[in-house]
């Protein structure tokens, strides 16, 4: 992509994509594009650069994304990147079976994908969006790129105001992973642990005023903290 032309929107090369591109039209332009399969650039509400990433799947690639966990990998690797927004478009008609399952193969329940879509969007931050077809597709491409052309976004402010995700899309440092494992402490006390500790043995090797010097962590945590570290050491 190069700086003289940062207001197209990028389609990848591959040939899955052509008739998305070719409905996109005079604005697109394709490109290597290693995330995603439009991305652009787009401003944020006060006016700094923002990078968006947009991901097509039919119904049936969704699905099998939803079983082996495809998309959050790809989706982990694209805000790994640098992309500041992903946005998710399924493509093609969703028939439901009579015993709730989406007829397609493989085959899930509708109440689990429709459950996954929802953790997307109100946990992950992702923009999902719902398509009948390619030429659907590009036009939400398209309301998405003009929509990011602009900053001053304010007709719901002054009824709402979006919350942060409540998840990182970044995977998590060893130290956070580790320390969510220990008693007391999961995944919310976690982060409070990471920004602490700079490293694994710092956080093995602590004491417990060590640990009851973290926001959120009392003695009894901390004790418990200590007592299962030592364990593992053979203590």
């Amino acid at each position: 992509m190069q700086n003289g032309a940062t207001n197209m929107i990028y389609t990848t090369e591959a040939p899955n994509d052509d008739d998305l591109h070719e409905a996109l039209g005079s604005i697109a332009v394709r490109a290597p594009v290693p995330h995603g399969d439009a991305v652009f650039f787009g401003v944020n509400s006060d006016s700094s650069p923002i990078r968006i990433a947009c991901e097509r799947k039919k119904v049936s690639d969704m699905v099998a994304s939803v079983l082996d966990g495809r998309y959050l990998s790809q989706a982990q690797a694209a805000s790994d990147a640098g992309f500041d927004q992903l946005v998710l478009i399924v493509e093609g008609e969703i028939r439901v079976a009579k015993d709730g399952s989406i007829r397609t193969r493989p085959d899930i329940q509708y109440s689990r994908f429709d459950r996954y879509m929802t953790d997307l969007s109100l946990l992950g931050g992702i923009l999902v969006k719902r398509s009948a077809h390619v030429q659907e597709t590009a036009a939400i491409v398209k309301a998405t790129w003009l929509w990011f052309q602009r900053p001053d976004h304010q007709s719901l402010n002054v009824i709402y105001n979006q919350p942060h995700p409540h998840v990182t899309l970044t995977k998590p440092s060893l130290v956070r992973r580790i320390a969510k494992e220990l008693p007391g402490i999961g995944w919310g006390r976690s982060a409070a642990v990471d920004s602490f500790f700079p490293s694994v043995v710092s956080l093995v090797m602590a004491t417990e005023n060590d640990w009851k010097s973290i926001d959120g962590i009392g003695p009894k945590t901390a004790k418990q903290v200590v007592a299962a570290l030592s364990s593992l050491r053979g203590k």
